[in-house]
């Protein structure tokens, strides 16, 4: 099974044509290509257009002289997240790869926020239009995703409505369920009670006020008391971190820990739903991103940016900071936390100011039930005097690696406004 993706990896080629694949919250996307693709296709509203951003008047010349860069054909659908598009078809898809053909298209970009679900759905989709038939190792949905996640990325594909379609479209049988179920019962006395779970981490429990005379019955099958059923979700296998489980958001994949009793659900980023994460802590299997400095692969939380790790970026500014007992295992890399001075996981530290320090710590950490949002300003971590100055620094610097620096440091404090405000003027200047 592959690793979660970064960036805007090659998934396959046919018919003379490359297909990559991206997510704009995981350095992916066609503005990050180059060269460019020439065809791009995603989601309205998360796949970045082409414009300039220069105003000239009406009827002036000068604005012909302007140098751009060069700028894929588009296509966006209207696409909501975690389902599939409203109005497009079969016929979409197969008039959509008889125009790569006879427009001597040699590279297209699929792409959507993060580059897992619906960018999984138009890779299943092209892929088995476009790979020879005999080339085929997939003889349904489930296999067709599971073939794309094999080469891509091991959360492609997030929802039975997009397996469904997936299916659909091609004419092909569904298959194996590939998806968490997320969905409502109608013919019982769940009707109308959405759950949510994964098939391979539910436990049961005969009767809900009985659960201690379950334990001693262990192995009897059926309840036989005519007592509803009770599904819930087994808590995480393990944790890294005694009392704290990892969690990430659905919707923008931003990672943090929280306290295992906190019962804050949302994102502080998105406000999107979030869900235990440990997994991605695996060695093996787990999330990773590639640093730049040392070629290592390092969990997202462990890089300092988007292009070094926090190991690197302390090598070089605060060594005496740096523990690391067994470098090549996640459990093995620590921090010295700045403010306690105490060994933590590496993965399992903050950004504050010029320092790190354990992610419970931050003020921003889901410590318990009470947790209350409190409002991050942007003065809290940018000398600056206010709003006004922040967006006029921002708009006037072409300095990428500050950008990409102050946008790193905005995801910590989970300032969605400044977040928005440096992508936009990153956005410019790609174009």
């Amino acid at each position: 099974m592959s690793a979660c993706h970064t960036g805007n990896p090659l998934v396959f080629e046919a018919q003379g044509v490359k297909v990559y694949a991206g997510g704009n919250t995981r350095n992916g996307g066609w503005m990050q290509m180059e060269p460019k693709p020439d065809l791009a296709i995603g989601p309205q509203g998360v796949i970045r257009t082409a414009r300039t951003m220069d105003k000239f008047p009406t009827g002036w010349l000068c604005g012909s002289k302007v140098t751009t860069k060069k700028t894929p054909l588009l296509i966006e659908l209207e696409w909501p997240d975690y389902s599939i598009p409203t109005n497009v078809g079969r016929d979409f898809w197969v008039q959509l790869v008889e125009d790569i053909k006879t427009n001597d298209i040699k590279s297209v970009s699929t792409q959507c926020m993060g580059g897992h679900g619906r960018t999984g759905v138009q890779l299943c989709i092209l892929a088995h239009m476009m790979i020879p038939v005999d080339q085929h190792t997939w003889k349904d949905a489930g296999e067709l995703i599971q073939y794309i996640r094999d080469v891509y990325c091991h959360h492609a594909v997030e929802a039975p409505s997009q397996q469904k379609y997936i299916a659909d479209v091609l004419e092909i049988p569904s298959g194996e369920n590939k998806i968490a179920i997320k969905s409502t019962v109608s013919n019982d006395i769940w009707s109308n009670v959405e759950y949510s779970f994964d098939p391979d981490e539910v436990t049961v429990d005969d009767d809900i006020s009985s659960r201690k005379s379950k334990r001693k019955s262990k192995g009897k099958k059926g309840n036989g008391n005519g007592k509803a059923k009770s599904y819930t979700l087994a808590p995480p296998k393990s944790t890294l971190v005694k009392s704290h489980t990892l969690f990430q958001c659905e919707r923008c994949e931003d990672y943090e820990f929280r306290a295992t009793n906190s019962k804050a659900e949302t994102c502080e980023v998105c406000n999107g739903e979030v869900h235990p994460a440990e997994e991605s802590l695996d060695d093996s299997t787990g999330d990773r991103a590639s640093c730049r400095s040392c070629q290592g692969e390092y969990h997202p939380l462990e890089m300092y940016s988007m292009e070094q790790c926090k190991a690197c970026w302390l090598d070089e500014n605060d060594p005496k900071k740096l523990v690391m007992e067994s470098p090549k295992k996640l459990s093995g890399r620590f921090v010295k936390c700045a403010s306690t001075g105490k060994k933590v996981p590496m993965v399992f530290t903050l950004k504050d100011g010029n320092s790190l320090i354990a992610a419970d710590k931050s003020r921003n950490y889901k410590k318990a039930i009470t947790f209350k949002k409190s409002k991050t300003t942007l003065e809290s971590f940018m000398d600056m005097d206010d709003d006004a100055d922040i967006e006029y620094e921002i708009s006037k610097s072409k300095d990428v690696d500050w950008l990409l620096g102050e946008f790193d440091r905005a995801k910590a404090v989970k300032d969605k406004r400044l977040m928005e405000i440096i992508g936009q003027r990153m956005e410019e200047l790609y174009l």
